[in-house]
């Protein structure tokens, strides 16, 4: 079972006990200010627990990950120093220690990980802990990587302190309040249990595309935003089945439905840019569409404009700009392609194309000499398309902007939507 930041805090209920107590009023109060309004009985407690971290430090997790990993490729001798020294000091065994580094995933998992390699060796000798990150600290560049082992270390003895019992080991209860960090999305893109189910994620997602594809390739005189309208139902029916068959998301909808809101406020954006960047990708870097040499556009585009006459005077404005050295890209076809995205090069660049129509208001029908491969364009497109949405934060930074999230927060929605 993974440790979860939301399964952490749920040790707080059990460490409460340890941290408060009770003054003559019935009140709760702090346990250090409990201990200096009452020192006659502060003296027959157990020692005082200090603060400790609760939460796992994900921006940290990225962060340590990328330096830990660049320095074993740039310092290999160093790293190997580290192995054979450090490791002893932070488990008593080499071998162990090594299997320790090797085994950090930099994820929630490896809070436990710590619980059961090292502790018992940290119990020995309460000096190794410190000794470890000492030396780690010595070598510059592993400023992070350090923090980041502090972290979890301390995150350890949080567990530690709960007996081994099986209520230690909690999981979450739809019966209970949010017990999940500030805003939410981990739980809201928390991987399924088993790995066969479907989350709200890509998983989702592909088995949404899997059922609509075979209709994106019937589609005919329809401008971006009705090819949207289309298909949107679909992703929205099941996203709110998905929403109401989880018990913990269902149970705190109030905080769920922006995160869902957002979601679907992203798809819906990469549904209506949808034909215009297939249609790009496919000719730039597709298997297929990278190695076409037509000049002739119906044998180059996945959706094709239905008004003919503005396809071909943009194909020869497009061969023109070539003759005159003038493409933004390399080739005939990826500049045509370029032209029907919102914000195409060749638009700009050639007056004769200044008064074509928006992107959105130009009508397109599927070609069908494409639909052999069009199916599996399709799904990759989506994928990447809505995997760049979510880094660049789009749906998110406007129906989150309370939580003032940042790149490197859109970043882990993107990873957690990946793994969802």
């Amino acid at each position: 079972m993974k440790i979860t930041e939301s399964r952490i805090r749920q040790y707080i209920r059990q460490l409460l006990m340890e941290t408060f107590n009770v003054g003559p009023d019935g009140i709760a109060i702090p346990n250090a200010v409990f201990r200096s309004q009452n020192p006659q009985i502060a003296s027959t407690l157990p020692e005082d627990v200090p603060q400790i971290i609760r939460s796992f430090p994900a921006k940290l997790a990225r962060a340590a990950k990328a330096q830990w990993y660049n320095f074993k490729i740039d310092n290999p001798d160093i790293y190997q120093l580290i192995m054979d020294k450090a490791t002893i000091l932070l488990t008593g065994n080499v071998d162990v220690g090594k299997d320790f580094f090797n085994s950090i995933t930099f994820t929630e998992s490896d809070v436990r990980m710590v619980n059961t390699a090292v502790y018992d060796w940290f119990q020995q000798d309460p000096s190794a802990k410190e000794s470890v990150l000492n030396i780690l600290l010595a070598f510059p560049g592993l400023e992070n990587f350090v923090e980041y082992l502090r972290a979890i270390f301390t995150a350890t003895d949080d567990l530690s302190r709960v007996p081994p019992s099986p209520e230690s080991y909690t999981t979450l209860n739809a019966n209970d309040p949010v017990v999940f960090g500030a805003n939410g999305i981990d739980v809201f893109f928390s991987p399924p249990d088993n790995p066969n189910d479907t989350g709200m994620g890509e998983s989702l997602v592909d088995y949404i595309i899997d059922r609509i594809v075979s209709g994106m390739m019937q589609v005919k005189n329809k401008t971006p935003e009705e090819f949207a309208q289309i298909f949107y139902p679909e992703f929205e029916k099941y996203i709110n089945i998905m929403f109401q068959k989880n018990p913990i998301i269902a149970k705190n909808a109030d905080k769920m439905i922006p995160i869902k809101n957002a979601y679907l406020d992203s798809i819906l954006y990469v549904l209506v840019e949808l034909i215009a960047e297939l249609n790009f990708e496919f000719l730039y870097n597709g298997e297929v569409g990278s190695n076409l040499t037509s000049t002739n556009p119906e044998d180059l585009l996945i959706f094709l404009p239905d008004d003919r006459l503005l396809l071909s005077k943009t194909a020869e404005v497009v061969k023109n700009l070539g003759i005159d050295g003038k493409w933004e890209w390399n080739d005939f076809k990826t500049n045509l392609s370029d032209t029907y995205r919102p914000h195409g090069w060749a638009r700009y660049e050639a007056p004769e194309l200044r008064s074509m129509p928006s992107y959105y208001d130009i009508k397109f029908s599927f070609n069908p000499k494409f639909a052999s491969i069009a199916g599996n364009e399709i799904k990759n497109n989506f994928h990447a398309r809505l995997h760049d949405n979510l880094v660049f934060g789009v749906g998110f930074s406007k129906y989150l902007v309370k939580y003032n999230l940042d790149f490197d927060d859109y970043e882990y929605i993107a990873e957690l939507w990946e793994n969802s």
